[in-house]
């Protein structure tokens, strides 16, 4: 049903992306064409849209490089695209929508992101200080 209210283009699916830089990866459902706009992808199946897959979305899009498997342990690296769109696509048995994160949600959410990864690189570091100074417990 999805199909019939949308034209959708599959460009790639299932990609890998990084951003070097801050320091993270992430998998991107697919890149495809909706409705004429390229856009960024993720397919999410929970009961509810959380501010979480906005900064997900958010993150992706910050990525410098990707990448596509091929096979097993071979990989291919993609020129980014200039992605015009971020959306969620919200499947569950009973329903199908298309929630875009709007253009002036997008830098609040990548905000968001970097402040959860410095606070996560933080708590990284004090275990790996205790680890080091007390063993593991």
């Amino acid at each position: 049903q999805f199909n019939q209210e949308h034209e959708v283009k599959p460009v790639y699916t299932e990609l890998t992306m990084f951003n070097r830089e801050v320091g993270y990866a992430g998998t991107a459902d697919g890149i495809w064409e909706i409705d004429g706009d390229l856009s960024l992808i993720d397919i999410k199946t929970s009961r509810s849209h959380w501010p979480e897959h906005d900064m997900q979305l958010s993150a992706l899009k910050h990525c410098t490089e990707w990448v596509s498997r091929v096979s097993e342990g071979q990989w291919k690296s993609i020129k980014p695209l200039p992605v015009k769109k971020l959306a969620i696509i919200h499947l569950r048995s009973d329903l199908h929508n298309l929630i875009p994160l709007e253009d002036e949600l997008v830098d609040p959410a990548w905000w968001a992101f970097q402040g959860y990864k410095m606070a996560f690189d933080a708590a990284s570091v004090r275990r790996q200080h205790e680890k080091k100074k007390y063993g593991e417990f």
